[in-house]
């Protein structure tokens, strides 16, 4: 049996690869920095959160990653700039909407996908250009199933 925080990353990615093959972007196994996208380019990258027994069943451990997409921003504060935050609202329900059509088990030894959490931290000009989405998976606990 794999790790399975290994497992719901790998699956998570590939998720995110096929929803947004359109824009180039792919996960990381990295958790961003505050200043990730100062330099103009879109930053996404998934790290594992926490692993807990199911507390109505310790036969199942739930794991949990986070999923961060930073677009760009203009490092030079300008009151006068204007960011629309549809356009991450919209990425994130994207996500939001293929985690929800992969949420069933499709391999041998993890099962639900789940996305419980979609925060939108604003970036360091002050603006709403990123979200950071919380995804659970739900997988056989190793340590019984050894």
């Amino acid at each position: 049996m794999s790790v399975p925080e290994t497992l719901l990353t790998t699956r998570v990615k590939s998720v995110f690869a096929t929803e947004f093959a359109p824009e180039g972007w792919t996960l990381a196994d990295d958790r961003l920095l505050r200043a990730a996208g100062k330099d103009g380019v879109t930053e996404a990258g998934v790290s594992p959160d926490s692993t807990i027994e199911d507390g109505r069943n310790a036969n199942m451990l739930v794991v949990t990653c986070t999923v961060q997409l930073y677009l760009p921003f203009n490092p030079d504060p300008d009151e006068h700039y204007v960011v629309d935050p549809t356009s991450i609202v919209t990425y994130a329900d994207r996500f939001r909407r293929a985690i929800g059509a992969n949420d069933n088990g499709n391999v041998t030894d993890f099962w639900y996908l789940r996305m419980p959490r979609i925060l939108y931290p604003v970036d360091p000009t002050g603006n709403k250009s990123r979200f950071e989405a919380t995804v659970e998976g739900r997988c056989d606990n190793p340590g019984i199933y050894a």
